[in-house]
This record gives C-alpha cells, sequence and structure tokens, in this order.
C-alpha cells in the first residue's frame, strides 16, 4: 500500500512538471485605440505595447497578422469583436494572455503623397529633352493638360522616371508616363498629357483672296504662327507660292497650305505646242498638239504633227513641253 503511494506520489510530480514546463509563458497586451502600419500587414505589434519574458513568444505576438490595407494612406477600423475573431484565427497561442482592448480600433496606413505640380515638372523636363534632341529649330512651348492628380504612394526614398510611350504628337497632346519608385520597387505610374505648341513664320494671306486666283506678292505676307495643326503642309517661302492658285478662298491672316495650292494650266487640251526632244544630247524640235491640260512641271500627252505618235512631254512653258528619250 505505501509502495503504491509512493508511485502515485512520484507520477503525480512528474505530470506537474511536464505541464508546468509545456504552459505558454504569461503575456500581457495591450491594445491601443490608434495604430500605424509602414507595409499593408496589420501586425499585432503595430497596433499594441506586448511584454513577455519569453523572447520567442513575444516576436510571435508582435508578428502575429490581423489583416491588411492594401493602398497607400488607406484607414480601417476594426471592432473590439472583430479584433478577437481575428486573434483565434491568426494561429498564434493566445493562452495565458491579460489582453486590454479598446472598442474600437482604427489603423493608418503611412503613405507620401506626390503632388500633380511634382508629376508635370518631371513630365516637362522629359518631354523637353526629347523635342531638343529631335533637332526641333523652331520656337516651341508646353502646356500641361488637365487631368493630372496627386499620387498617394508608399513611404520612402522616392525616385521618379519619365518616359514617352507613343513619341513626340503635334496636332494632338503627348502622353508621358511618370513612373515612381519607392526603396526600388514599383510603386505605380501617373498619366500626363502635355501639348506641344510649335512656332514659325510662315506665308498667310495678306488680304481676302479668291479661290483659283493666282497669288502675287501683294496677296501674301510672312506672319509667326503656331503650325502644329499644320506641321506638315505649311510654307515658309514667299517665292514658292506666288504665282501658284488657292483651291479655296483665303482671309486675312490664313495660313497658306501648300497641299491646297495648284498650279495654273499653262498649255490647255487642242493647243498647239513646241515639242523639244532630248536624245543623246541631241535636240529635235517639232510642232504638236495638247491632248490635255497641263501646269508646269506637270506631264501631259501630246501629239506629233507630223507622225501622229502621241507622247508623254513635261510643261516647260506656255508653248513647249519637253521629251526625254533614254538611250
Amino acid at each position: 500500500m505505501m509502495r503504491e503511494k509512493i508511485v502515485i506520489a512520484v507520477a503525480f510530480a512528474i505530470f506537474s512538471f511536464v505541464s508546468s514546463a509545456s504552459a505558454a509563458a504569461p503575456a500581457w497586451v495591450t491594445v491601443n485605440s490608434t495604430g500605424v502600419i509602414w507595409g499593408e500587414d496589420i501586425l499585432l505589434g503595430s497596433i499594441a505595447n506586448i511584454a513577455c519574458d519569453d523572447g520567442q513568444r513575444l516576436q510571435d505576438l508582435i508578428n502575429m497578422k490581423l489583416g491588411t490595407i492594401l493602398q497607400p494612406g488607406g484607414i480601417k477600423n476594426i471592432s473590439a469583436y472583430v479584433l478577437k475573431l481575428k486573434i483565434q484565427s491568426s494561429g498564434v497561442d493566445s493562452d495565458n494572455i491579460t489582453w486590454s482592448i479598446p472598442d474600437n480600433i482604427t489603423v493608418t496606413r503611412m503613405s507620401q503623397t506626390v503632388t500633380s505640380a511634382q508629376i508635370i515638372t518631371e513630365a516637362k523636363i522629359k518631354m523637353e529633352q526629347a523635342v531638343k534632341e529631335s533637332g526641333e529649330q523652331r520656337g516651341w512651348e508646353l502646356e500641361p493638360l488637365n487631368g493630372t492628380s496627386d499620387m498617394v504612394i508608399p513611404p520612402g526614398e522616392l525616385q521618379m522616371d519619365a518616359e514617352i510611350p507613343y513619341g513626340i504628337k503635334y496636332a494632338v497632346p503627348t502622353i508621358v508616363y511618370v513612373n515612381f519608385k519607392v526603396k526600388g520597387k514599383d510603386a505605380g505610374k501617373a498619366v500626363c498629357r502635355l501639348q506641344l505648341h510649335i512656332f514659325d513664320n510662315v506665308v498667310v494671306a495678306a488680304r481676302a483672296v479668291r479661290a483659283n486666283s493666282i497669288l502675287t506678292t501683294d496677296d501674301l505676307r510672312l506672319e509667326k504662327k503656331e503650325v502644329s495643326a499644320v506641321n506638315i503642309y505649311y510654307m515658309t517661302d514667299l517665292d514658292k507660292a506666288v504665282g501658284e492658285m488657292p483651291r479655296y478662298p483665303l482671309k486675312p491672316g490664313d495660313v497658306v497650305r501648300e497641299n491646297l495650292l495648284a498650279s495654273p494650266v499653262l498649255i490647255a487640251r487642242g493647243a498647239p505646242v513646241h515639242i523639244i526632244v532630248n536624245h543623246n544630247g541631241l535636240k529635235i524640235q517639232t510642232d504638236g498638239t495638247a491632248m490635255t491640260n497641263g501646269s508646269k512641271d506637270e506631264f501631259i500627252k501630246v501629239k506629233n504633227s507630223i507622225t501622229g505618235i502621241v507622247v508623254n512631254g513635261r510643261v516647260v512653258d506656255q508653248n513647249t513641253v519637253e521629251i526625254q528619250m533614254d538611250n
């Protein structure tokens, strides 16, 4: 009987030792009513003061994940009831802890704001560099268009890098992307729209001009104008416009566009012409008849009066058509 009591006593002592050894160390957690996080994860250590003599358990409690805030600058309100549910489902041992939890906890994710002015400045620097590298010699200005907003991104050392994905545009706005990196990691991008205004001394109408009338020096003048919308077809040489005919009426100040000019007809269909044939350095002249109307330097069909052969020739003046014969 005595031996049985000794065995039971020893067994109880061993059980008590094992139980006390495996029991979690006590901890005290005081949750604050407000908290701040730097990344997207809400950790218990970010919103509470934690005390525990067991270093490993203290670390586990600090790193207990209680949710996320994906958007920098975002705010999340957590009730005491929801917080307790998150603690229970965290997978971290919550036994032997003395808790102090307020009725509501507000958690804010830290952020920094890149203003629209900063974004536009970065986009303009990139655009100015691109315009200069294109060899543009005309006068130009950049106009930021509406639509660029402030950007809220994660906190940390910021780097900005701009790019022009679709090249420089003239008649329409140019799209510039401004990319953000924080601590070397991508943090989003902003889209900026810049209008490039090009200025040049161009040929304009000095007075009202009727359609299909031959332009004279009195009809034209040079004037500094924005030419972004007519970047290809405007003219800068008065002499090239004199003697041409506008297809449409011109008002004073209208830009004279090369693609809307026509040369006057020098030779009319059925008119007699001199035909000059160039062949191996020799010139042969004969008479013929124009088969179609023709302006200067335009190729028309002419009929040789002697042979009756129809050939193509270039209009030289109002009486002459030149034919170049190859070897």
